[in-house]
């Protein structure tokens, strides 16, 4: 029969090795096996771990193999966790285990992943994962270098994995695993799947409303259910892995539906509990359990756990388990032998991630200074720490050294010795266990990549080629990472010369050319020129844009087309480089590129400019950066055209060489719409030809373009030209002093921010300008210049050399211009003048031809001429023009009229646009209408006209006063220009003044009179009037409209509209609208407008502030939508924000980050005022639905704000809840959080502030004069539970019973004892005599705040509550003797040691007797120690038991305490209780009901837990004192316990005479005049203070402390000085801190005060402890307590030995001679403890060789000596040292002294006391 084998814990792939096995160990494993009971699959799982040990290749010497074993235990071999060699693989086909997805391949279909111990296994299942999708089938064909985001498996994720096979290959072994559900989950039985379970499906069809998962289960079919708004549906796809946890299961027969989320706050907290009965079938990788510590194993790295159902599960972890319970993970499960392996790592268990490196490592991080901690013999290896962040490695024994004799033998190498100090370098890290391995090796140390995380783009490596293919080679980087080199980057040329240079085996100098971390993949290139360190490496589009302008390699990529090449760079970033860049005469073909720069070809280019949006990268084969002497303007005379690149032109400009520049298409003209026509000839032009057009003049404005483009910015507009000439110097001093008045500035918008513009003019010199100066006419800004559109400013300059001010040209005085300068100014034919001159250079190009010109002389402006309409579009009509002279060619004329025409009409030529080439008309009904004027208009007349056509730079008006005579109508003021169509409409009357007359060309200036006219019209409008206007922009809640008609704007809110805003509006539509109201809006007048015909309806919507109340309801819509409020418009004037509170009473929408996601805007919303302060125009609102009358018992939302004295949080309720409970404040108490107290302490580090949670209201109560609303969140209230709950809440005095056990939570403590919370309205008092049986130094540290007690009501009286947690009194004596029954096995303390026996403490208060007759001769038993004993005898009567000592390892049952038989349970774990309240985050809440309005958070100045001003910290000084008075003498004896305990019990009795603490301000007050003397109420007095943020309260009270105290009273003013300096040390500088000391030694004992707060600095501020000390020393250099105290702080505390020393020196040569015996003692004593014991000995031998009569300084020295006795050569120095002592000739006295000391050394040690009195013998004899 076939020996049970079993796989040891699998750790990676294994060198398949052989060991014979042993017969012995399998008889010793037999024999063992019979003693314990076979009960459970853990002694089968003993038997065969034992077989086998012997074939492990890890297994242990047979000499370290014991034969005792534990019940719940075995004494394991630590498996190979991290050796590098790979574990053993064979027997894995049925477990299942938790993997992090280490790398995705989706062109070969493989998923690898890494389990704990760096075990590396595949899956080969994404093919199956992809059918699922179509676009993920096209992913798998299409995928390029780049990696895809969107994958459904991606590196990092956790999944878990189930094994399929395992083959042998060479000496490893390739483990394939399945990831799919119905492999993971095949032993689980879904009938056992209910709500709150965690399970693992894959999603396999989208519906309507949700996604359908599937979890795997054919014989059982279960389906799942996940709706979209239980997950993220963006994350989500088809075939996606999730983890879920079921929310409701439906069973139907044999079928099933299970409705799960994904959220992951229920996935990461779904967990198994210890007490259910979870069956181990359904364990499975990833599942949360509970466990409870059962043993540690040996070694020091494995733990039994006890899991749900008796289960045992083991943990591996190289640092300590912090609990004895705690959660776990489960990462791996063997079903065929029934074994459970989990982790405890925090992020694995908490949130279900994989771990990161600590401390910023990365895998090849090398680590110095690191410490050796322990050797481990299976693993064998090292232990080692970094000490700084005290973070465990592991060095297997093979990572130790590069010696062959560490390969063949490892067992007899040297391990580094402990505590040596080593360099290691990390080679591995498992992200399930999270292990991090090291090699000390010297050859892995000097390698420069030992990982792949350590690649990076340009990094030079060393290759060694493996293999050659067609497209390229492979090769192994560094010994260790596959790497792949393309073709194309064997060198820096192309051909098949290269290839042959590379053959297997060769080594090779490369760097990395890119690389992808998810699939692990990296390229190499070998060009020489990609390894010069010279150039930059750019791997990314910063890089490039940290680089513009520097030069850099690449190589060709692609010829794309005869415009350009494509180059690659690092990563692969792509950039293209023009064939205007390349330096030709003429424009290449693509068959020349090709040849000549071949795909692979290595190039140096030059960066000219990088787009991060469109990723797009420009490159030059040469260096076009231009510099600009002092940064002016630069006018070139010889340039070229020579492209168009993305919107720019690009310039060749001709200076000293040639350079490239860049022309935007803004700079072609100094107006935009001409500009706009330009540019779109010259892009048909370079589309078709590639010939340059010469420039005669360019100006340089910018030798940089912008931080993104290196290039220059060069400029063709006339004004900016013409300004570089006459100024090119501009700006200076000169020129400002001659700048003229009325002279015009041209610039150009370089910038536009959120309010400015930044003005660019020549010279490089830029002005801000605010962007209220294009506010037109004080009314609504329409359109605003562009960037690098012409801006004409005025230049103002002082004559007292201030900063010269630039502001916008709005308005010109006076026509004639005498003195300004044409050239670069705005005048109103400037628009016309520059039309002409790029006329004249188009036909220099041959981009118009002169027929098109001469089109313009077939009509004349304003005639009138027969047409025939072509077509009609929306907004024009086409016609065709009949020529008078009958050509027959046809002349075409558009007219943008909307009036309805025949298809024969006559039309009026308005004028002729030659760049597009047609004629600009309108339609009129008669021929005869018009005849020509035969006397034109003179200069400066006024005349008024209506509007024709409207252009972007002018109006085309007719004068009826003339005929109708056609005149152009232009204006100063670039705002009104830039907005012709909003503010005019085709028939508006508009004036203006002649400038220019001459025949069929008259020009008008507006005077500025129709704004002024146009205001005066608004006047006449009344409410209820009808308007026209146009809209000109569509809000979120409203349409803006201008009314061309009176000059102003109006606007109408979504709630006066017919219908929807989005459907039925668009921009320039018509409306016909009636004014409701007249409104001003930040200085404006608008008109509130409506559509609906009603206008009461209309009326009555129009909302205004002084018609809203609170309670009222109301219909708004959604204007804006915040992460955490939206705004809501009722009306034009109104508008308010709801809160999330009165938007969803769902605690876990509230909770998320999306709250009102669900929201549109514009949306109509019914709300409820909820507050209302109409004179701030403050609204909060809530909807109506949510809106109701609350009374106790219901249950409501509430927001935590924060935690106070340790058992109540503050929280914050709806503001409706005032209206029927009179606050919005809550309070819930700790003893409300659950019906279990025990879960109650678990629940509170997960609330916190900020949260919301959903609770019951049980009381209105008042706290400090304030209405506060009780809450609870125990299910009997929430859920109105059946069932009592564990804990009963107590709500009357009534209801607690003398000797009644309660349970509650510590609330605060006094120093006279402490306040246990029993319910929200009942704190009961706990006396100091009542704590504790014992006594108790820290009553703080035993009972924090908010640790849960178990205690007796003593009494209830006058309303208060007196408790008791002595266990003596928890317990009924009789109750305990009659269950202490002989047999008992119990745990005990030993608590006193007599010759008869040991007195052992039951707990209690039970004490028993061991005798010595029953105790082991060799057991030294110490008070104290735990031992474990069982009752032989108990007699009730004189309440004596009696004990026997028992041996653990002989009882097959867990040993229990007395209190846990008797059911008492104490919660005395201050440290677990303490840490509860650390991750609460404190905020602070507003302190008044009326100021609800939320203000942005600051953070809470929180009280330090090392910065007390309680008394105890300086009335315990006394303590302090006394214990230096016993160094002094060192001669007495320390109090004893009882005395101590006396002292406590004395203290106590005060107690009944000051129950109650101070809460208040009145209350201190109170005290202070009733004990002004007293420091201890000053300082709690300071202390309130900083408890409440008030510092500075805090000071002033320290202040007048000082003053109010008696002068006599000088200990209780230094108790105030150090709390005022502590203050000032936390909270103040460190210059007020020296001023206040300083101030404190002049008023105050310096010695005592400086001594104190150093101490006291000693807890928060080394350093600052330290300045004290030395400025202490070098004050009072005459005080041997300074130097002393001194000494201990260096030694002690910083555990500076050397510093120490010196200190001694120094004192000796400060002090006098008198204190050096006594210093000299006190340092030696030091140099015992804590520094070489050889030294302390030499200067002990000094003192009494010098002052040998002095018995203080012998008796030190044979104190101190017999601390040391250890050995028998101990003893002997002891006792000869006694003997020279005996031997002095001193007082009978001393010498009795001496001999009686002598005497019990002997008796102590068990020596011969005999010598002793025969030594006094002879001395006395002597004496007579």
């Amino acid at each position: 029969m076939a020996e049970p084998s079993l796989a040891p814990l699998p750790r990676g792939k294994f060198v398949d090795t052989k060991v014979d096995s042993s017969a012995n160990s399998k008889n010793r494993t037999n024999n063992v096996s019979k003693k314990r009971q076979v009960n459970s699959f853990f002694d089968e799982w003993l038997q065969g771990r034992k077989k086998i040990r012997s074939h492990h290749p890890f297994s242990i010497d047979e000499k370290e193999a014991t034969d005792q074993f534990q019940e719940y235990s075995e004494i394991l071999e630590e498996p190979a966790v991290l050796n590098k060699l790979p574990s053993q693989g064979a027997g894995l086909e049925k477990t299942a285990m938790l993997g992090v997805v280490q790398s995705v391949n989706v062109r070969t279909g493989r998923i690898n992943l890494i389990s704990w111990n760096h075990m590396k296994v595949f899956s080969n299942e994404w093919n199956e994962l992809s059918q699922y999708s179509v676009s993920l089938q096209q992913e798998a064909e299409e995928q390029t270098e780049s990696q895809d985001e969107d994958l459904i498996v991606k590196p990092g994720m956790i999944l878990p994995f189930s094994v399929l096979s395992v083959t042998k290959q060479g000496t490893y072994r390739n483990i394939q695993v399945s990831i799919l559900p119905s492999n993971v989950n095949r032993h689980i039985d879904p009938w056992f799947l209910t709500k709150g379970c965690l399970v693992y499906g894959i999603v396999y069809e989208k519906e309507e409303y949700g996604f359908r998962v599937s979890f795997g289960f054919d014989s059982t079919p279960l389906d799942g259910f996940l709706p979209f708004e239980e997950t993220d549906s963006l994350t989500i796809k088809l075939g996606s892995l999730i983890w879920c946890v079921i929310t409701q299961v439906k069973r139907l027969d044999k079928r099933g539906i299970a409705r799960v989320s994904t959220d992951r706050r229920l996935v990461c907290s779904s967990k198994i509990s210890q007490q259910s009965n979870w069956p181990f079938g359904c364990v499975f990788p990833g599942l949360r359990m509970e466990g409870k510590v059962l043993q540690k194993f040996k070694g020091k790295s494995w733990t039994s756990i006890q899991l749900a159902s008796d289960m045992k599960g083991f943990v591996y972890s190289l640092n300590k388990l912090k609990h004895s319970s705690l959660d776990l993970r489960v990462t791996f499960v063997d079903f065929e032998r029934k074994q459970i392996y989990l982790s405890a790592v925090e992020c694995l268990v908490e949130n279900l991630e994989s771990p990161k490196l600590p401390n910023d490592w990365k895998l090849g991080s090398i680590l110095d200074n690191i410490v050796v901690k322990g050797h481990l013999s299976n693993p064998k290896g090292v232990l080692l720490t970094h000490v700084e962040s005290s973070t465990n490695l592991f060095a297997p024994i093979s990572q130790l050294s590069d010696s062959e004799e560490t390969k063949k033998k490892n067992n007899n190498i040297t391990l580094p010795s402990l505590e040596s100090i080593v360099r290691c370098r990390i080679i591995g890290f498992s992200p399930i266990d999270a292990t991090i391995l090291v090699s000390c090796k010297s050859s892995t140390l000097s390698k420069s990549v030992v990982s792949f995380d350590e690649l990076y783009p340009g990094k030079q490596v060393h290759c060694k080629i493996e293999s050659i293919r067609e497209n390229g080679c492979l090769c192994i980087v560094e010994d260790n990472i596959r790497a792949w080199i393309p073709r194309l980057h064997f060198g820096d040329t192309v051909g098949t010369r290269l290839v042959k240079k590379f053959v297997p085996g060769k080594q090779v100098i490369g760097c990395v050319l890119s690389i992808f971390r998810d699939s692990h993949r990296c390229t190499i290139t070998t060009k020489k020129k990609f390894l010069d360190r010279k150039y930059p490496v750019i791997a990314s589009i910063q890089d490039a844009k940290n680089h513009i302008g520097s030069a850099v390699y690449c190589c060709v990529y692609q010829v794309s087309s005869s415009r350009g090449l494509q180059v690659e760079f690092f990563q692969g970033v792509k950039g293209f480089l023009p064939v205007s860049y390349m330096n030709l005469e003429t424009s290449p073909s693509v068959d020349w590129l090709e040849q000549n720069y071949p795909v692979g070809k290595t190039l140096k280019v030059w960066i000219l400019s990088v787009h991060e949006e469109s990723h797009r990268i420009v490159v030059s084969l040469s260096k076009d950066i231009l510099e600009l002497n002092n940064g002016n303007a630069m006018v070139v005379h010889e340039a070229l055209l020579v492209g168009v690149e993305y919107g720019k032109l690009i310039v060749e400009v001709f200076l000293d060489s040639k350079k490239r520049a860049l022309l935007p298409k803004e700079h072609l003209s100094d107006f935009p719409s001409l500009s706009e026509k330009i540019y779109s000839l010259l892009v048909s032009y370079f589309e078709s030809c590639s010939s340059s057009l010469p420039l005669k003049q360019v100006v340089i404005l910018r030798s940089r373009i912008s931080s993104e483009d290196c290039r220059a910015l060069v400029s063709l507009k006339r004004s900016l030209i013409e300004f570089s000439l006459a100024y090119p110097w501009f700006p200076n001093d000169d020129v400002f002093n001659e700048w003229k008045a009325n002279q015009m500035l041209p610039g150009f918008v370089e910038r536009e921010t959120l309010h400015k513009y930044l003005i660019g003019f020549t010279g490089n010199w830029k002005v801000w300008m605010d962007k209220n100066e294009w506010n037109l006419n004080r009314k609504l800004l329409l359109r605003t210049p562009r960037i690098h559109e012409t801006v004409w400013c005025h230049l103002f300059v002082d004559n007292n050399h201030v900063e010269p001010k630039v502001s916008l040209v709005t308005q010109w005085d006076s026509l004639d211009l005498p003195k300004m300068e044409r050239k670069y100014s705005f005048y109103p034919t400037r628009y016309f003048d520059d039309v002409e001159q790029w006329k004249s250079q188009l036909v220099q190009w041959n981009l118009m031809k002169e027929s098109v010109l001469a089109k313009k002389d077939l009509f004349k402006q304003g005639e009138i001429v027969a047409a025939q309409l072509v077509s009609k579009r929306s907004s024009e009509h086409i016609f065709s023009l009949k020529e008078g002279n009958g050509s027959g060619e046809q002349v075409i004329g558009i007219s943008v009229s909307e009036e309805q025409v025949s298809k024969d009409t006559y039309v009026r030529i308005l004028e002729y646009d030659s760049l597009s080439g047609f004629f600009l008309v309108y339609p009129v009904s008669d021929a005869k209408s018009h005849s020509e004027v035969c006397k034109l208009p003179s200069s400066k007349s006024l005349l008024q006209g209506i509007v024709v056509l409207i252009k972007e730079e002018y109006l085309i008006m007719r004068i009826p006063e003339w005929n109708d005579l056609l005149v152009y109508l232009t204006f100063w003021d670039p705002r009104v220009r830039m907005n012709l169509a909003a503010v005019y409409s085709a028939g508006s009357v508009a004036k203006g003044i002649v400038c220019h007359s001459e025949q069929g060309f008259v020009v008008l200036v507006a005077n500025g009179e129709r704004n002024k006219k146009g205001n005066d019209m608004v006047s006449t409008l009344n409410i209820g009037d009808q308007i026209v206007g146009n809209i000109v922009r569509i809000s979120p809640v409203h349409l803006h409209l201008s009314v061309p008609q009176y000059s102003c704007y109006g606007r109408i809110h979504l709630s006066q509209l017919r219908s929807e805003l989005e459907e039925h509006y668009e921009v320039g539509q018509q409306l016909q609208a009636r004014i409701i109201a007249k409104s001003y809006s930040k200085g404006l007048e608008l008109l509130e407008l409506t559509l609906k015909e009603d206008m009461e309806d209309a009326q009555k919507l129009f909302v205004d502030w002084r018609d809203l109340s609170c309670r009222q309801r109301i219909t708004g819509f959604v204007s804006k939508i915040l992460p955490y409020e939206v705004l809501i418009s009722f009306s034009s004037k109104v508008i308010g924000v709801m809160k999330p509170w009165g938007f969803t009473n769902d605690e876990q929408l509230l909770s998320s980050k999306d709250i009102f996601s669900s929201w549109r805007i514009g949306q109509p919303v019914d709300c409820t005022i909820v507050r209302l302060k109409a004179s701030r125009k403050l609204l909060e609102v809530a909807l109506s639905e949510l809106v109701k009358p609350v009374r106790v018992g219901d249950s409501i939302v509430a927001q935590i704000k924060q935690l106070y004295h340790g058992v109540e949080f503050s929280l914050q309720l709806p503001k409706w809840v005032k209206w029927s409970l009179h606050t919005c404040r809550g309070v819930l108490y700790l003893t409300d959080v659950d019906d279990d107290f025990d879960r109650a302490i678990a629940k509170v580090p997960q609330l916190k502030s900020g949260q919301w949670i959903k609770a019951a209201i049980i009381d209105c109560v008042t706290l400090q004069d304030k209405l506060v609303v009780v809450l609870s969140l125990r299910d009997s209230d929430v859920n109105v539970a059946q069932g009592a709950p564990k804990d009963i809440r107590c709500t009357k005095m009534e209801d607690l019973k003398p000797g009644q056990l309660v349970r509650g939570f510590i609330r605060h403590h006094s120093s006279k004892g402490c306040f246990v919370q029993l319910a929200y309205n009942i704190v009961g008092r706990v006396m100091l005599r009542n704590l504790s049986d014992g006594f108790i130094q820290n009553v703080e540290e035993t009972f924090p705040v908010g640790q849960l007690v178990t205690a007796k009501v003593i009494n209830v009286e006058n309303g208060q509550v007196e408790l008791s947690l002595r266990e003596s009194d928890l317990a009924d004596r009789e109750t305990i003797y009659s269950m202490l029954q002989s047999g008992l096995c119990l745990q005990g303390t030993v608590k006193n040691i007599q010759p008869f026996g040991i007195f052992v403490s039951l707990g209690l208060g039970i004490t028993g007797l061991c005798h010595i007759s029953t105790l082991e001769k060799e057991n030294k038993y110490q008070i104290g120690e735990c031992i474990w004993v069982q009752v032989s005898g108990v007699d009730k009567e004189k309440r004596r038991i009696s004990l026997l000592p028992l041996d653990p390892m002989k009882v097959n049952e867990r040993i229990r305490t007395l209190a846990e038989i008797v059911g008492i349970s104490f919660h005395k774990d201050s440290a677990q209780h303490s840490s509860m309240y650390k991750q609460v985050d404190l905020k602070d809440s507003s302190s008044d009901d009326d100021s609800e309005v939320e203000e942005p958070q600051e953070e809470v100045l929180r009280v330090p837990e090392n910065f007390r001003l309680e008394e105890d910290e300086f009335l315990s000084e006394n303590q302090h004192n006394a214990g230096n008075s016993d160094d002094r003498s060192m001669m007495e004896n320390s109090k004893t316990e009882q005395q101590s305990m006396e002292e406590y019990l004395d203290e106590e009795k005060e107690l009944e005479f000051s129950l109650d603490e101070p809460q208040t301000e009145e209350d201190f007050e109170r005290n202070i005049l009733a004990s002004p003397d007293d420091s201890s109420i000053w300082i709690r007095y300071m202390a309130y203070f900083v408890s409440k943020r008030q510092i500075q309260r805090a000071k002033e009270t320290a202040r007048r402390a000082l003053e109010k105290i008696s002068v006599r009273k000088q200990d209780e003013k230094l108790n105030v000085w150090i709390a005022y300096l502590n203050l000032e040390a936390q909270y103040g500088d460190e210059n007020h801190l020296s001023t206040i000391l300083d101030e404190a030694c002049s008023r105050t004992n310096a010695e005592k005060l400086l001594l104190r707060f150093a101490k006291s600095m000693q807890k928060t501020h080394m350093k600052k402890a330290e300045e004290i000390y030395l400025r202490a020393c070098r004050q009072l250099k005459q005080s041997p307590e300074v130097w002393m105290q001194t000494g201990t702080f260096y030694y002690e505390r910083q555990n500076n030995i050397s510093a120490g020393r010196k200190t001694l020196e120094r004192a000796l040569l400060s002090l006098p001679k008198q204190e050096h015996i006594r210093v000299i003692t006190k340092f030696t004593i030091l140099e015992y403890k804590f520094g070489s014991i050889e030294r302390a000995r030499t200067i002990f031998e000094n003192m009494i060789s010098s002052f040998p009569k002095r018995l203080d300084i012998w008796n030190v020295y044979l104190d101190m000596e017999w601390k040391q006795v250890n050995t028998e050569e101990d003893k002997e120095r002891l006792r000869r040292l006694f003997e020279r002592a005996c031997a002095l000739s001193l007082s009978s006295k001393k010498m009795k002294f001496l001999f009686k000391k002598y005497l019990e050394f002997e008796k102590t040690i068990g020596g011969n006391p005999e010598r002793v009195k025969t030594l006094a013998k002879q001395y006395v004899e002597k004496q007579l």
